[in-house]
């Protein structure tokens, strides 16, 4: 599992977020882990929500994604751990970054 995120991240906003919308674990996937990571790529993000989460509608789950860019700095593409494709989440489950894991 790589080791350091190659960007700076508000880690108290971002426990705040967590534990606001119940998210259990998050983690990072996909380019923000490789060397050609740059200025103008996206952030890949992995959730698993509690299942007491106040995300309830796309709206709740728009305004997570406004938070976390604003976390990031970056536009974030968001993923649900339990709604991978079996395949994909194997790739991704193997080649992650944990951000933060709170308990719920």
């Amino acid at each position: 599992m790589p080791a350091a995120v190659p960007m700076r991240i508000n880690r108290d906003a971002l426990v705040g977020i967590c534990r606001h919308y119940r998210v259990r674990e998050l983690v990072v996937f996909g380019f923000v882990l490789w060397d050609d990571f740059g200025p103008a790529s996206d952030v890949d993000v992995l959730v698993d929500l509690a299942p007491t989460t106040p995300i309830k509608s796309l709206l709740d789950r728009a305004q997570l994604v406004v938070e976390l860019e604003s976390v990031f700095g970056r536009t974030i593409d968001l993923a649900d751990k339990p709604r991978l494709y079996p395949l994909l989440a194997l790739k991704i489950l193997a080649a992650r970054a944990v951000i933060n894991a709170e308990t719920a």
